[in-house]
């Protein structure tokens, strides 16, 4: 691997980070920079299909729907990475779930949570579970978003990882019978 390999992914990373950050536009540029150094690179730098999952992610929260929903399908078709895999499912389907395609989100959060379940990626798991269950919310199901929110609880405190206290927020939302429902968090 050469140094622009290197650096490609470095942009990547770049924008994965500011995409956690909220710097949806930061987030955009970088993996943009990315994905124009491998379309620039000769065979060079291997396409990963982890630059197409960041600036798709970036650009849901962007509004950008229609370039966010192309690069996440293309992520898909060329990723090899099992971990990246399940990133790129997740972010498809809280996609699908922010423009009301509640259906397809309930169907890719799915596909989203066995896929990190089957390659062992447990934070992975629990993020996909946590946005199954808005999915559910929003179709109506409640007791099944009650399901995967109580199933992405018990991993993120196994993990010890600080989404936990999220989770825990949209069970005690299902419990004190608010009606204003968690989202998805892709």
């Amino acid at each position: 691997m050469d140094e622009r390999h290197w650096e490609a992914t470095t942009y990547t990373a770049l924008g994965a980070n500011f995409n956690e950050l909220g710097r949806y536009a930061d987030a955009a540029a970088s993996a943009r920079h990315a994905l124009r150094m491998e379309d620039n690179s000769d065979g060079k730098v291997k396409k990963s299909g982890t630059a197409d999952y960041v600036l798709g992610r970036a650009l849901v929260h962007l509004g950008d729907f229609t370039a966010a929903f192309a690069h996440l399908h293309r992520s898909l078709e060329i990723i090899a990475d099992e971990f990246s895999r399940g990133y790129a499912l997740t972010y498809l389907g809280s996609a699908y779930l922010r423009v009301g395609d509640i259906d397809n989100a309930v169907r890719t959060s799915r596909r989203a949570v066995e896929h990190c379940r089957g390659v062992g990626h447990r934070l992975g798991e629990a993020t996909s579970l946590n946005d199954l269950g808005a999915a559910l919310y929003a179709s109506g199901d409640v007791e099944e978003a009650r399901k995967a929110w109580q199933s992405a609880l018990a991993v993120l405190e196994e993990l010890g990882h600080p989404d936990a206290e999220t989770v825990r927020t949209h069970l005690n939302t299902l419990d004190d019978g608010t009606t204003s429902g968690p989202g998805a968090t892709g």
